[in-house]
């Protein structure tokens, strides 16, 4: 058998597993590779990944004044290393202002796929309490039920319908704030690689996508995750 410390909600549970299972990084043990080393500033780091970003142009050349954006994040169940999800919506929120898009043009939508929504209490402990202070009715917790705020966007090629959070399609840009970085398809019951939009996609597309063996819907899957962060509707 092997034991394992995983995140769990604020802090961390001790596990055991199966002697077959592979645990990658993170550990001490030579054959997980090395344990990587926690940066010294994490909002100074954020703020240089935004300054930086791999293939695309930075947040504030991807707007134009009065533009509308949605933020999309992990919802609570994805742990994360420190306070990620209000560093870099907050880091975000500036390059809008500097680039002309008030605050008040942004919502925030948690992707929580067919989790429950959770309270402003829930949320403020992942994003702090003056940011679901500051955005009130424009932070909301995604329903998946909800039809009246989902737009379907047509078929896959291998038929698989597609529909997304209405604000997803209708905003000039949306941004997705991953909480961490988890492994294709060991992590498919999780929001965030549910959906087009991770964790905004309708009941019904979930239902048809999840299944006990991850396995069975490879390719749907892969074209899952192939969407898995849309930067600019244009």
């Amino acid at each position: 058998m092997t034991e394992a410390t995983l995140l769990f909600g604020k802090g961390t549970v001790n596990v055991v597993l199966p002697s077959r299972t592979r645990l990658v990084g993170g550990g001490d043990d030579a054959s997980r590779g090395p344990r990587l080393e926690p940066v010294a500033d994490q909002e100074a780091a954020v703020r240089d990944a935004l300054a930086h970003p791999l293939g695309l142009p930075p947040v504030r050349e991807l707007v134009r004044p009065g533009a509308s954006v949605l933020i999309a994040f992990d919802d609570p169940t994805v742990p994360s290393f420190g306070p990620v999800r209000r560093l870099a919506i907050e880091a975000i929120l500036e390059e809008l202002a500097g680039a002309g898009v008030p605050e008040e043009n942004v919502n925030l939508v948690c992707a929580n796929a067919l989790h429950r929504k959770w309270t402003e209490t829930e949320l403020a402990s992942i994003l702090g309490e003056d940011l679901v202070r500051r955005f009130h009715s424009r932070l909301t917790c995604h329903d998946a039920e909800d039809a009246d705020n989902l737009t379907y966007l047509g078929t896959t090629p291998s038929g698989y319908d597609v529909e997304l959070h209405r604000l997803a399609v209708e905003s000039d840009l949306t941004i997705y704030v991953n909480a961490s970085c988890m492994l294709g398809l060991a992590a498919v019951g999780s929001p965030s690689v549910l959906g087009s939009l991770p964790g905004a996609p309708s009941a019904g597309r979930i239902r048809r996508m999840e299944c006990p063996c991850p396995y069975a819907r490879t390719e749907c899957t892969r074209y899952w995750m192939r969407w898995g962060v849309w930067w600019n509707r244009d």
